[in-house]
């Protein structure tokens, strides 16, 4: 606004013409004064605490002009690390200095910023502060003890993202190449793999007889005693083009919903939008609905509703009979991980650093919970109403009571956590991805946690592979004392749980199935 109108009268003639430049010189004059004004006492580095109730944290803003009348914000975040990162430009709006990105929305008084930063729920608190603080030292516990390699290890036949499922000692996993394999998971014999000929991101869902699984053309159903395709039924015109995770993209597209069966109905997302409601036994379909963007992630369910999330950010509630759209919730970013269900609360993470649960009676928000700036890819297990959950860039598993949102714990690993974490006994295993070149130093492992209180007990480092991304993206299962993880480079490892991860059984609510317990 600036500078185009000028331009625009650059080859104007006569004294009307000058008049108006005059006019607007002035008035672009008194506009950047009035800018000025509104920033006038806000520069300078200010530190203060953010948050609610549910965990407040230490957070520091450095804010100088940036010479179109707004103030560039840097951002100081111990939890997730970062030391002077740039966020952009806020701009003052009827004297509330505003950054939608951040959540930021504060106004001066009495020598202090107060309002909300990273926490729309919460609440900000800060004062003008001296210097900067010097770097923020890492809180990640490398002398712990190193845990046992895998026990076997089988070179798939293409990469994974998905997270491996196990039944009946045999794990179930698609690749990207097009094929979908079943493993022996006691010495990681392959027993059988079926070409689907489309490339498989999502994870499978195995009932009785039949494995049923996306591919990024078609639902299938699979005979389970060897592979054969028994149907296949159509998602979507043509797939989607994706954009897998890279170093100059934020656009990153490796997720794909796990079908969800319930009774005789399976549902699964499309590419298109849909969400399908299709005859477990026969393929056909029984109804589909259409949501305002991509479906990426499967489904959950409780006897009321199906629940679903779309992009661009929203969790639809849906009539299982008829997939007739009982409510919706505005999420505030692209969701990250399917929902979960539990006790008539709907858990939903999404790419705007956020944790929501809703009631699923009529989708009303019944707690927030931000994640500091990073995605939250990772679907919650929830087991003796504590909710663990991974999450991307903080690098962090977090334990939060599932009622209330209060953080009970939050530990640091070493990489991106897109899982979801895996209670075994008294203790819970995750499983990182790394990348490289990124803006901070990652390492895929596997760790074992204290679930109690987080504390790191053990760890492997996985080795880095070619690419941008290695290690695990999708989660861990397990088989008895046998833990399976499958590696983006396209490796599937078991692992021998320590003898006291396998002597509790863990009645979790696994984001596998998504279901409502009353409906087991």
């Amino acid at each position: 606004m600036t500078t185009r109108a000028p331009v625009r009268d650059r080859h104007a003639r006569g004294p009307q013409a000058g008049w108006r430049c005059w006019l607007l010189a002035c008035a672009l004059a008194g506009s950047a004064a009035a800018a000025a004004q509104d920033t006038a006492g806000l520069a300078g580095y200010w530190s203060g605490h953010t948050g609610s109730g549910r965990e407040r944290i230490a957070v520091g803003l450095d804010l100088q002009p940036d010479g179109e009348g707004g103030l560039s914000v840097r951002l100081d975040l111990p939890i997730a690390h970062m030391q002077s990162m740039a966020m952009g430009s806020a701009r003052v709006e009827d004297g509330v200095l505003r950054l939608p990105g951040l959540h930021l929305a504060l106004e001066r008084k009495a020598g202090r910023l107060t309002g909300t930063l990273l926490d729309p729920a919460g609440r900000a608190d800060l004062r003008h502060a001296g210097p900067r603080p010097s770097a923020m030292p890492s809180t990640l516990t490398n002398d712990v003890p190193v845990l046992p390699g895998p026990r076997w290890s089988v070179r798939l036949s293409g990469q994974v993202f998905a997270s491996p499922v196990v039944d009946g000692g045999i794990a179930y996993v698609g690749t990207t190449g097009g094929t979908f394999e079943a493993v022996d998971v006691r010495d990681g014999h392959r027993l059988w793999s079926a070409a689907l000929g489309f490339p498989v991101f999502a994870s499978a869902a195995v009932e009785g007889d039949a494995v049923y699984v996306a591919s990024d053309g078609f639902l299938h159903r699979l005979d389970r005693a060897d592979g054969h395709e028994v149907w296949r039924y159509p998602l979507a015109p043509a797939p989607a083009a994706r954009v897998l995770p890279h170093p100059d993209s934020a656009h990153w597209d490796w997720q794909a919903p796990q079908p969800l069966r319930v009774g005789d109905a399976l549902y699964v997302g499309s590419a298109d939008g849909s969400l399908h409601a299709v005859d477990a036994g026969s393929g056909r379909r029984l109804w589909r609905f259409a949501a305002p963007g991509r479906i990426r992630h499967g489904a959950a369910a409780d006897a009321r509703h199906i629940y679903v999330v779309s992009e661009p950010g929203s969790v639809h509630a849906l009539d299982p009979r008829t997939g007739e759209e009982r409510w919706r919730h505005a999420l505030s970013g692209q969701p990250g991980a399917a929902p979960v269900v539990h006790q008539g609360r709907v858990y939903v993470s999404d790419r705007g650093a956020l944790l929501h649960a809703l009631d699923a009676r009529d989708g009303h928000r019944l707690w927030l919970l931000p994640f500091w700036t990073s995605w939250v890819e990772s679907a919650p297990m929830i087991v003796d109403d504590t909710l663990y959950i991974g999450s991307s860039d903080l690098k962090r598993i977090s334990a939060i009571d599932a009622g209330s949102g209060k953080v009970h714990w939050r530990s640091e690993v070493a990489g991106w956590s897109w899982g979801t974490p895996l209670p075994a006994g008294r203790h819970l295993f995750v499983a990182t991805a790394a990348g490289a070149p990124y803006f901070q130093p990652l390492q895929a492992e596997l760790a074992m946690l204290d679930r109690a209180d987080g504390q790191v007990l053990a760890r492997l480092a996985l080795p880095a592979g070619e690419g941008f991304v290695w290690g695990v993206a999708g989660g861990l299962a397990r088989d008895g004392d046998t833990l399976v993880a499958a590696t983006v480079g396209g490796t599937l490892m078991g692992f021998t749980l320590p003898t006291d991860a396998t002597t509790q059984t863990d009645a979790g609510v696994p984001p596998s199935h998504a279901r409502d317990p009353s409906l087991r």
